[in-house]
């Protein structure tokens, strides 16, 4: 088990991202994409700080995230497009397009991504996304 202080340097691209005004409508596209230990495109479109943050994110086919933790926010996890697996816990689960997870502060995580297409889904965070608050429980890859 290992905390790795480089993801700290998220929180600056994410202090600094320039987020639609109330009541306008935005792309995707047109969020800046913030750096991450697990190499995905994340792209935070909210942060209702301390309450909550929304991130987008694409991992591209074959990939996985790195097992880790949080020990103060929760996350909830919506899959818009693609399939592969989730670990919660020492459960490893199928999602697929319009699979909810919910993970609890404290359970250990990660996504697996299956060969065929892009995996697309929805983090939301409950308080907001902190990077202080990520502990990776395996090492992370090169780039």
């Amino acid at each position: 088990m290992q905390e790795i202080s480089s993801i700290n340097s998220m929180s600056s691209h994410i202090e600094s991202a320039e987020f639609p005004a109330r009541g306008r409508v935005a792309s995707v596209a047109d969020f800046p994409d913030v750096p991450n230990v697990c190499r995905q495109t994340l792209k935070e479109l909210w942060r209702g700080a301390p309450h909550g943050s929304l991130a987008h994110v694409v991992m591209a086919p074959d990939d996985t995230s790195l097992l880790h933790r949080h020990d103060r926010l929760s996350e909830v996890y919506v899959v818009l497009s693609g399939s592969g697996y989730l670990t919660i816990g020492e459960e490893r689960v199928a999602i697929t397009k319009d699979s909810v997870a919910v993970i609890p502060p404290g359970v250990p995580h990660k996504v697996e991504n299956g060969p065929a297409e892009a995996l697309v889904h929805l983090v939301i965070c409950a308080p907001a996304f902190d990077p202080a608050d990520v502990v990776l429980l395996e090492a992370a890859r090169d780039a």
